[in-house]
This record gives structure tokens, C-alpha cells and sequence, in this order.
């Protein structure tokens, strides 16, 4: 490693901290006024609202770190632009390439730590700050969560999926319901197909049960019962909120692989997951898309303030979310193949990058 290369990477570090702690801040507005709505309005204790506050802080930091980074890459090179030592470096026979060495470097690491994040910790934070609003706001009031329920896919015990057409809380019963279980050996699966089934003593009364085999395409019947009791570890007031569904967001890159393997095998649409599933790597690697794109911006003769570099930051972010947010839609809606829609942003920010890189050298 270059002395300049160690210099330039300790010039990052800065701007980072900072950035992180800006927009850390900026996002930590919406859940700290739902916290003060818990306290007003539901009593909520301390305690439990201090816990919501420090779960919600992962699913930011996923966001954050990108953004930070783009934030980083413009500030440091527009720093050491108006302070000469880039022409110095150029004058030298420095490369600008080779000065985005280690910048590149820099995104690398924080786009391996965002994996790690998004990976092992935010789904289960994310669960975690279900489980606190459900503790506070449910709990308190429960009156108001029993109401019909349609379409549901509830997966129980984080192994078999329980599919019901239609939840009716007056009379504890499911309408139309189908049980998809693993078998243990890989792509076999039970499937349990009942008229109703009705909650009593802990456990859910199947009526008119019919069983079949599935193996890939192949489909073989197992046999019908009139009547037959599963012990299933979920109530109605679970039914009524759908606890048992994890949202993508609760859920690593493994555990939306199997959700979408089962659904296909369920026949169910998969494209919201599918596009969740490719956004775990594209979000990521926007790290590496915006130190890209920052730096070369970063080329100004005179240096910039860090209010002005988080101001453009802002922007740019701005830009970049809302093509995401409609490419994320359109591949949720079919209109777009799901692994385009989540690296569409990507795609188009690099390709921005390498040309302001182009034309900056």
C-alpha cells in the first residue's frame, strides 16, 4: 500500500463518521415520533419504547451506509481537489483511476459489512420491533384486532405454510384451508386440503381433509379423512394479524429462497419476493455505485462545506430512491424481470458514474 493510498483512506474515514451520524439522525425522526405516539396515546412504558427505538436503528443503518459512502467520496475528493493534492498526485504520474483505488477499496468493506447487517442482524430486529408494536399496540387493544381475514399465507413454526381463503373471528373458523409440509427429504411436500377447519383446545378441527404428495410437477394422492386435528402453535388472534407471516424485511437471503421455492410449488405469485430477494445484494452494492459516482463529482477547484456535500448527497439519494422505488413497482407488478428491477438504480448510477470518471480524466 502507497503512503498516498493511506492518506487518502484516512481522509475518508471523517466524512463517513459524520455522514453516518447525519443520516442516521435524519431517518431516526419517524420511528422516535411513533415512540412519543406510544407514550401519549398508549401508555406504553419506558422501557419498551427505548428497546423500539434501538431495534429500529439496523434497518437504517442498511440505508444509511450507502449513502454515507456517496457523501464520503464527493467531500474527500473535493477537499483534497481545492487543497492541490490531487493535481499534485496527477503531476506525479498518479492516475485518477488509481486514485479511486482506494476509495473503491473503502465501498468495498462498508458494502461487506452492509451484507453482513442486512444479512444476520436487521431481520431480526426488524422481527423484534413487530413483536414490541404488536406488545403495545395490539395487546392493549385487543378488541380491535379480531376482523376477517382473506387470502392469507401464514407460515407457522418457521416450517410449514397455513393457506386459507377466508379467517371468520365470531366462529373461530377458517374457510378453504390448505397445509404445505415439508416431508424432510428435499422438494417433497404434504399437502392438506380441508372445507374448514375450527379452533378449540388449543389446536384447529380440519373438516373434509384431503391429502396429497408433491414432488415437482408430480402430484399423488394420500388418502381423505372426514375429520382430523392438527396442534398447530397459532390462535385465532394470530390468525387475525397474520403473526406467523414473516415480511421480507424479517427475512434473510436464505430464508426468501425457500419462501419463494415453496410458493412456486404452492403456485402462489413470488415476484414481491423475488424482487426483496435481489434487492439484499443490489442495496449493498450501491455502496460501490455511489463512491463511483461521488468522487468525480467531488473535482471542484474550490472545497465545499459539509453541509453543501450532504446537501448534494441528499439530492442525488433523492434521485436514486425514487427510481428505485419505481422500478421496485414495476417488478413487483410484472411489468419488469425482478432481478432487473432491483439493479435497475444501480445500473443506471454506474453507468453515470463511469462517464463523469470518463470525462473527468
Amino acid at each position: 500500500m502507497y503512503i498516498f493510498d493511506r492518506y487518502i483512506l484516512r481522509e475518508l474515514v471523517g466524512p463517513f463518521l459524520f455522514g453516518v451520524f447525519a443520516f442516521t439522525m435524519i431517518q431516526f425522526v419517524f420511528p422516535l415520533f411513533e415512540g412519543i405516539e406510544f407514550i401519549m396515546n398508549k401508555g406504553a412504558p419506558l422501557n419498551l419504547v427505548l428497546s423500539f427505538l434501538l431495534y429500529s436503528l439496523p434497518s437504517m443503518m442498511v440505508l444509511t451506509l450507502p449513502v454515507s459512502t456517496l457523501m464520503t467520496a464527493l467531500l474527500t475528493f473535493s477537499n483534497l481537489s481545492s487543497g492541490g493534492e490531487i493535481t499534485a498526485l496527477r503531476v506525479g504520474g498518479v492516475s485518477f483511476y488509481r486514485l479511486m483505488v482506494p476509495v473503491l477499496a473503502f465501498a468495498c468493506m462498508v458494502s461487506v459489512a452492509t451484507i453482513i447487517l442486512n444479512e444476520e442482524i436487521v431481520p431480526r430486529a426488524n422481527q423484534a420491533v413487530e413483536d414490541l408494536r404488536w406488545s403495545i399496540v395490539w395487546k392493549r387493544d385487543v378488541k380491535l384486532s379480531l376482523k376477517e381475514v382473506e387470502n392469507e399465507v401464514v407460515l407457522v413454526n418457521n416450517r410449514y405454510y397455513l393457506i386459507f381463503k377466508k379467517y371468520l373471528p365470531e366462529r373461530d373458523v377458517l374457510q378453504d384451508v390448505m397445509i404445505i409440509e415439508p416431508t424432510g427429504e428435499s422438494g417433497t411436500f404434504l399437502q392438506y386440503i380441508a372445507q374448514e377447519a375450527e379452533y378449540s383446545d388449543n389446536g384447529w378441527d380440519f373438516k373434509n381433509v384431503n391429502i396429497f404428495a408433491l414432488e415437482g410437477d408430480k402430484v399423488t394422492p394420500k388418502g381423505s379423512f372426514e375429520r382430523t386435528r392438527f396442534e398447530v402453535n397459532i390462535t385465532p388472534l394470530d390468525i387475525a394479524h397474520a403473526r406467523h407471516t414473516k415480511s421480507a424485511g424479517q427475512m434473510n437471503m436464505r430464508e426468501l429462497r425457500e419462501t419463494i421455492s415453496a410458493k412456486r410449488k404452492m403456485g402462489l405469485p413470488t415476484r414481491s419476493e423475488e424482487v426483496e430477494f435481489y434487492l439484499k445484494l443490489a442495496t449493498p452494492f450501491s455502496c460501490l455505485i455511489f463512491a463511483l459516482f461521488g468522487a468525480p463529482l467531488g473535482l471542484q477547484p474550490n472545497p465545499q462545506s459539509k453541509s453543501v456535500g450532504l446537501g448534494k448527497s441528499v439530492i442525488i439519494v433523492f434521485i436514486y430512491f425514487v427510481i428505485l422505488s419505481l422500478s421496485r413497482a414495476l417488478g413487483m407488478g410484472g411489468q419488469l424481470p425482478p432481478i432487473l428491477a432491483a439493479w435497475l438504480p444501480n445500473t443506471i448510477f454506474g453507468g453515470a458514474g463511469g462517464y463523469f470518471l470518463a470525462i473527468r480524466t
